[in-house]
């Protein structure tokens, strides 16, 4: 079953080709990565499936019902996103940021009702911020502002979560803390995940679906370590590559790139 899905989906700009008949559907409560080289599109596609690109040919799909015809407001109540960056007052504490995600239930001048509070202060317990509540914005790290982030997004409620690499800029410790969350939301709430992502390894141990994109079309897609092997990086990022067991989890198995292969 799919709730999103996209048809035929072309986007070009002065007279380049951005994306080119990307028709993907995006399995219901699984985890799906979005991979490929910067510029191919990755970024774009996902901006359209949650409403905010509107100049592109093709149709997306959400619950059966073009999303065109839907307000930003039902589109809000169904899909939660998380871009790459953006841009917030210096002052915001988290409390204010995971309650603006109750906008779409109640308007901005509304008041925070009974029903909006015991969802925020869910929220913020799924993510583990319960404590950082009253600290400012810009006084958390990479990994717990994401956290808040991520909590804003859950107080939408949503069923699909539309992430746009979601561990940039952050250490090791931290991409592995998001991931792991990202992954308990998608078991405990059985939440749909489509996710950009760089990461090779990230796919392949989080996600239950991949789709690679090269020059701007659907290179491939399935399962993560049939759709991420060594062949295709070579073609599609030009790297040479090998692949190793894990050692903790033997049923895993880890990619390094060792050059280029060109």
């Amino acid at each position: 079953m799919s709730a999103l899905r996209t048809e035929n989906i072309c986007v070009s700009f002065q007279n380049k080709m951005v994306l080119e008949n990307i028709s993907l559907n995006f399995p219901e409560g699984k985890i799906t990565a979005v991979l490929g080289p910067n510029g191919c599109g990755k970024s774009t596609l996902l901006r359209i499936m949650a409403g905010f690109h509107r100049n592109y040919e093709g149709k997306v799909f959400l619950d059966g019902k073009a999303l065109r015809e839907l307000s930003a407001e039902n589109i809000a109540r169904r899909m939660a996103v998380l871009p790459q960056t953006v841009s917030i007052p210096a002052d915001l504490s988290v409390y204010q940021l995971v309650a603006y995600g109750r906008f779409p239930y109640r308007g901005i001048f509304k008041k925070n009702e009974k029903d909006d509070q015991k969802i925020i202060d869910w929220a913020m317990q799924e993510t583990g911020i319960q404590s950082m509540a009253d600290r400012q914005l810009n006084a958390l790290s990479g990994g717990e502002r994401q956290r808040a982030w991520i909590a804003m997004a859950l107080c939408q409620q949503p069923e699909i979560l539309l992430l746009d690499e979601p561990t940039t800029y952050l250490d090791i410790a931290h991409q592995l803390e998001i991931m792991q969350l990202i992954r308990l939301l998608n078991k405990h709430r059985n939440m749909t995940v489509v996710m950009v992502l760089h990461d090779i390894n990230h796919a392949r141990s989080y996600a239950d679906n991949a789709v690679l994109i090269k020059d701007h079309k659907i290179f491939s897609e399935g399962q993560p370590d049939k759709v991420l092997s060594v062949p295709a990086l070579a073609k599609v990022f030009n790297v040479k590559a090998q692949m190793y067991q894990n050692k903790i989890n033997v049923s895993d198995e880890i990619i390094f790139a060792t050059g280029l292969s060109k």
